[in-house]
């Protein structure tokens, strides 16, 4: 193997430093980096109204009504479809390369197309584990099998593998062929820039896609893609606000509230640890593979003891959670181990129950609405409600979850309320107000402000009540019993719905929701 340029040009490595300067709104405005060999500064101007920012004095042109960024300095202009997706990249080169964006109905990007000079020069469709790319000029076909830090890279005349070591922060740093032979090495700044890249080969380093926190970064803007936005690494900013909301602070273009060094942002939503990313995704580039996202309101997570006693105190006494301690529950009977002539007719009840449910569901679905769509709205309706506690009059844990999961939301509309489905000790409750940066499968890292609502078994557990019950009881047991499928509903605070699935401790899918709807409103 030939030296790699890394091996030629490590003389040229050279300390730096770099001083960032914020505003009160937690915008950057002033980027100072000081080296041996050169010194720069970088200003952005920031309204004073609204936290948007550019390079360049702001004028009335440079977002829509929406918010999204509509000129990148030095690059191109960019156009935005209905819902707030990037719909196309146009650059000011002498080419008038366009690049074009296609996204499924759930928001996730399916495709990008490449066309310059009213020619498409290339095009990638992306799968969920596999990225299909063809270049006209090249007239090359390539399919890239993405892994947990291994790419595949197949085309007709060859078959390479990637393997990718990362930094704490899940961002390709080091990329390995199947030799051990070092393909490319990259060092970021800290909110993504690339400070030096260097490889075997100028080839090998522009074949690399997924790069800072594991995300893919577009060659014709820079931009790198997370999900629900795009991040410009050179502003330290997203390029449009949070679609969900102010879930991760007030600042809606703010990425990882500023802290770059410890937290990632997996979806473009919210913030979270690069410990809590591992444990749960470890997937390159994933986005549908995600772990928790939105972090509650400050000020909910801030509620003092006291406030939360009474909040428990509030839940116990509420008439919807004694009455459905109140019903009927074969599988209350189950673990006492009452197997008499009610416990039959009780789980008769539930079987009509949930074909009735079923059938409610699927009515709703015929209207053209998803599935998780429908099945979110009509188990947190007064609909649903009504068939609970007046037509069949029985509940077991799911039923109390999802009556719990509207309950919850419409009482505590700041705060985060949870629906947590465990298949290996097959048991559902609720929780409110954990901070989404702990892992749901370690409820020792958990807040001390957090609360887990039980209706099935009539109990509202503090953080520390609930620890000690998790190792006591049959029908808990979170850190020992994940061993099949794990359903997670998250209703978050101000806005937006979550429905993810588990396999053991991994996400293996993810639907998020925006619209008020999905949650009952109260009458």
């Amino acid at each position: 193997m030939q030296d790699t340029v890394l091996s030629h040009e490590l003389n040229l490595l050279e300390i730096y430093c770099q001083t960032c300067t914020y505003d009160t709104g937690n915008n950057l405005t002033h980027l100072s980096h000081q080296a041996n060999s050169s010194t720069w500064q970088q200003n952005l101007t920031v309204h004073p109204n609204n936290n948007r920012g550019t390079e360049t004095q702001q004028s009335t042109t440079d977002f829509d009504a929406n918010g999204n960024l509509l000129t990148l300095d030095n690059i191109g202009t960019l156009d935005w479809h209905y819902n707030n997706t990037l719909n196309q990249l146009s650059k000011a080169d002498k080419n008038t390369t366009t690049q074009y964006y296609v996204y499924d109905y759930q928001g996730n990007r399916v495709r990008t197309v490449v066309e310059s000079n009213y020619q498409v020069q290339s095009q990638r469709d992306y799968l969920p584990v596999l990225d299909i790319s063809t270049n006209q000029a090249k007239q090359q076909a390539n399919t890239l099998h993405v892994g947990t830090h291994i790419l595949c890279e197949s085309s007709k005349d060859n078959t390479q593998t990637r393997y990718q070591l990362t930094s704490h922060l899940q961002s390709n740093a080091l990329e390995l062929d199947d030799q051990a032979q070092t393909l490319s090495y990259e060092h970021y700044y800290p909110y993504g820039g690339t400070a030096i890249i260097a490889g075997k080969n100028k080839t090998e380093v522009q074949q690399k896609r997924y790069r800072y926190t594991g995300k893919e970064r577009d060659d014709s803007s820079g931009l790198s893609y997370y999900g629900a936005r795009y991040l410009a690494p050179w502003l330290a900013r997203w390029i449009s606000p949070d679609s969900a909301g102010a879930v991760d602070g007030l600042n809606l273009y703010a990425y990882v509230g500023n802290n770059p060094l410890k937290y990632v942002d997996p979806t473009g939503h919210v913030k979270t640890t690069s410990k809590q990313k591992n444990a749960e995704e470890g997937a390159v580039g994933g986005v549908e593979s995600i772990p928790e996202k939105f972090r509650v309101d400050r000020d909910a997570l801030s509620y003092s003891n006291q406030e939360i006693n009474q909040i428990q105190t509030d839940i116990f006494q509420s008439s919807v959670f004694e009455k459905l301690v109140a019903l009927d529950s074969s599988s209350r009977k189950y673990y006492l181990k009452e197997f008499d002539c009610q416990y039959y007719l009780m789980d008769q009840k539930i079987v009509q129950l949930r074909k009735s449910v079923k059938k409610s569901i699927t009515d709703i679905e015929n209207t053209g609405i998803p599935y998780t769509n429908a099945l979110i709205q009509f188990r947190t309706s007064e609909e649903y409600k009504d068939l609970v506690f007046n037509k069949y009059k029985v509940a077991n844990c799911s039923e109390c979850s999802y009556v719990m999961l509207s309950e919850l939301g419409k009482t505590y509309p700041d705060m985060t309320v949870e629906y947590l489905s465990f298949t290996g000790s097959d048991h559902v409750f609720n929780l409110i107000n954990r901070d989404q940066s702990t892992s749901i499968f370690k409820p020792e890292a958990w807040n001390e402000n957090s609360l887990v609502v039980d209706a099935w078994i009539g109990n509202v557990y503090t953080k520390k009540g609930f620890c000690i019950a998790n190792t006591k009881l049959p029908y808990y047991g979170i850190s020992k019993n994940i061993t099949g499928i794990t359903q997670h509903i998250t209703k978050y605070a101000k806005s937006g719905v979550s429905y993810r699935t588990y396999k053991k401790r991994k996400i293996t899918s993810e639907i998020n929701m925006f619209e008020p709807i999905l949650l009952a409103q109260p009458k």
